[in-house]
């Protein structure tokens, strides 16, 4: 695991995606309790940035503690970077940090397909029976 407070890669990224506006805390149910103009700002906000993180800043935010988890978690949802599933099945396996398996689990629920539900062809499920 990756340290952002030893990680200056990592540090730049959590100042960028994860803390502007502790942006972590927002994440999943409590958006829906923010008002209106501040829902509608932050999600317009977080989409735009959804769509700007590279496939490399998703893997160095993959590789950090929860918060950093977790915002990447929901990044990917958002932009549906499905060639995140393998690697956030073996996260949702590993459960190295609390707080993000919940993301996690929502991202596979968004992608949809059957190997997301299904323990049967996913590699990552059939894998853990072993």
């Amino acid at each position: 695991m990756r340290y952002a407070r030893e990680d200056p890669e990592l540090l730049a990224l959590v100042h960028r995606y994860v803390a502007p506006d502790r942006c972590y805390p927002k994440l999943g149910g409590p958006v829906m309790c923010m008002a209106g103009p501040d829902r509608a700002k932050f999600t317009r906000e977080f989409g735009e940035a959804a769509g700007d993180i590279t496939p490399r800043e998703l893997t160095v935010l993959l590789s950090g503690g929860w918060r950093e988890r977790k915002t990447a978690a929901w990044l990917i949802v958002v932009a549906r970077r499905t060639e995140f599933r393998e690697r956030l099945g073996g996260l949702l396996l590993a459960s190295q940090v609390c707080y993000a398996g919940t993301a996690y689990c929502v991202t596979f629920a968004t992608f949809g397909a059957p190997a997301d539900a299904a323990d049967e062809g996913n590699e990552h499920c059939t894998a853990s029976k072993r």
